[in-house]
Formats: C-alpha cells, structure tokens, sequence
C-alpha cells in the first residue's frame, strides 16, 4: 500500500518544486531512447506506466481528477514517487531495512495494514448503501445542522489571556470574566456600557463591544456552532479561545441557504457508512469474543 502526500511540505513536493522550476520533467531527447514502459527514472529506479496507473488508482476521485488535469501536478507527483522509489533503493542498499529495530516496525507496520484491511473487509457495507430513502431520511434530520452562517452580527466583551502560561495571572482572568457575566446578568447596566467598561478588545470596546458584521467562514471553528444556537439580543456565557475570555451578545444573523439533497448527497453517504462500518466493527468484536474468548493468564504476566 503506498500513502501520496501531496502536501507541499515535505521533502518530495520540495525537491518537485524546484525541478519544475527550471526544467520540464521530460527531455525529448532522452525520452526517445527510453523503453516506451518506463515514465520516470532517477539513477536505478524506474516507474513504469502500470505502477503510475496504480498509484493514480488509489488516490481519491476528485485528487486524481484534479492530477490528471493539470500536467504540473502530474509531474510533481511522478517525480515525487520516483524519488520515494530511488530513496528506498538507496536505504535497502545501506542495510537499513536488515537493522533489529527497523525490521520489527516494518513487520509491525505491515502485520497492521493486513489486520486493518481484514478487519475492513468483515464490516464493509454493500455497494447498495445508503439506499436513496436512508439518505432522503438522514437529509431530512440534517437539515438544521447543515446550514452554515453567511454573516453574524455581535457585541463582546474581551478579556486576554498571556500565552507565557502564567496560570495564576489566567485563573484570575477567569474569575473576573465570571464576575463581569454577573453584571450582564442583572441588567444594572447596558451590554454596551459593560463593554465599554471591561472590555480590553480597544477596536470594540468604543463601540459598546460592537464587531461589526462578520464573514461565516472568518470566524474560528469553535464559534461558529455557537452563533448559529443564539437567537437575537441573547448573551453566551463566557467563552474561552486561544485569545482569552469573551462574552458575546447576538446582535443579528444570516443564514446561508440549506444546501439541496443533491450538494450533500456524497458527504451524507459517506457518513453514513463510516457511521454503520462503526457499528458492524463493534458488534463483530463482541460476537468474536462470544465464540472465541480471549484467555489471558495473569500468572505469567511481568511482575
């Protein structure tokens, strides 16, 4: 089984890059007096059209789509596998692969995929499912959970937190955060004023805690399900992110249209065969204990 990481990060996307920079992968000169099987090289290490046609295969759909049009990324990615291939070659030339600890997590490494295929194969669900009413179903339940922010609208009152881990300083951040909700709580003052009061976010702080309209997807991640459950002129409770405490009030929101059936379909599909191959896995589990119990003798165990 072989894992293509395209992520330009490492070593293969890196030395990919620069080659592409300067040169195409193919000269046509050499490429003449190559075996018409052969679409890559680097010293004794060959990639054949049947072993790119493999690696193309295991990608996913719309990644091989995207390869397969854009001739740049087909020849990092060739270039990427024929260097993995050349440093192979180099390591088991070296004796690497004939060193103790090395060949025990090969043999881990391999004994591991084998378990996790068969494992696959005993709670894999049929080509038939979801069937088109599961999924109708599921969309149906989902649709609330599907819609997304287009923009939100709301008033904080912010309290940082210091990254240099001083927890003492941090707890009685924490404390005062409590405290100030306290206030929000009895209505003694505006939310406006409290923000203008306690808030040390300077930029929102003089608008009365004010933030202005805000884009869905510039929100962080955490935030987002917590706006989308408060309704107008309701106040969470405070809040903590990597940033520090916040006490948000809604001001006003917009939705996003629910997606259609269709726009969702494949991802709900997906879902919900992880979700049953979850279920298949735990009961297979339960029902191979039943008829095989696994001994363990405690007796002989390391003391």
């Amino acid at each position: 089984m072989q894992n293509i990481r395209m992520a330009k990060s490492t070593l293969f996307s890196f030395l990919a890059m620069g080659c592409l920079a300067h040169a195409t992968l193919f000269q046509p000169a050499v490429a003449a007096e190559r075996e018409e099987n052969i679409v890559a090289e680097m010293g004794d290490a060959r990639l054949s059209k049947a072993q790119l046609q493999s690696l193309l295969a295991a990608l996913p759909t719309e990644k091989r789509q995207a390869i397969l049009s854009n001739q740049n990324l087909l020849a990092r990615l060739v270039q990427e596998e024929v260097i993995r291939l050349y440093l192979l070659q180099e390591a088991r030339k070296s004796g690497l692969d004939k060193k103790a600890e090395v060949a025990t997590a090969m043999r881990q490494a391999s004994e591991q995929i084998l378990l996790n295929q068969y494992v696959v194969d005993q709670v894999k669900t049929g080509n038939d499912f979801p069937s088109d009413a599961l999924l109708q179903e599921a969309y149906e339940k989902s649709k609330a959970q599907l819609r997304a922010l287009k923009r939100v609208h709301v008033a904080q009152i912010f309290l940082p937190v210091t990254s240099a881990g001083d927890e003492q300083k941090n707890r009685a951040t924490q404390q005062e955060i409590i405290r100030i909700y306290g206030e929000v709580l009895q209505k003694k003052m505006k939310f406006a004023d409290l923000a203008k009061k306690y808030s040390q976010h300077s930029e929102s702080a003089e608008k009365g805690g004010d933030m202005g309209w805000v884009s869905g997807d510039k929100l962080l991640p955490e935030l987002a399900p917590l706006f989308i459950s408060l309704a107008a002129n309701e106040v969470y409770p405070p809040v903590r992110t990597a940033m520090g405490w916040h006490i948000f009030k809604m001001l006003e929101k917009e939705m996003a249209p629910t997606p259609s059936f269709e726009q969702v379909k494949e991802g709900l599909a997906k879902a919900l065969r992880r979700e049953a191959m979850q279920r298949k896995e735990q009961e297979y589990m339960e029902n191979l204990l039943r008829q095989s119990p696994a001994k363990v003798h405690t007796e002989l165990l390391p003391k």
